[in-house]
């Protein structure tokens, strides 16, 4: 993102009464759990790091969003 990095964003969109009860899923190139465990601590509802293989990425999606809708 140009103008602001993940933790940024999610600070802005935890801060907006309109916004903060949105969900919110951190996509990122990182593996770094540090990372991983601050965004989840930012309220993040959940945090994957982007996969090599287009059928994983898919079966994460598949995942997170199954989880979501029970």
């Amino acid at each position: 993102m140009p103008n602001m990095n993940s933790y940024e964003c999610l600070a802005e969109i935890k801060k907006n009464s309109k916004l903060k009860h949105i969900p919110v899923i951190i996509y990122s190139t990182s593996k770094i759990d540090s990372e991983k465990q601050r965004s989840i601590q930012m309220r993040a509802k959940h945090f994957f790091t982007k996969p090599n293989d287009f059928t994983v990425l898919i079966n994460e999606l598949s995942k997170i969003l199954q989880a979501e809708l029970k």
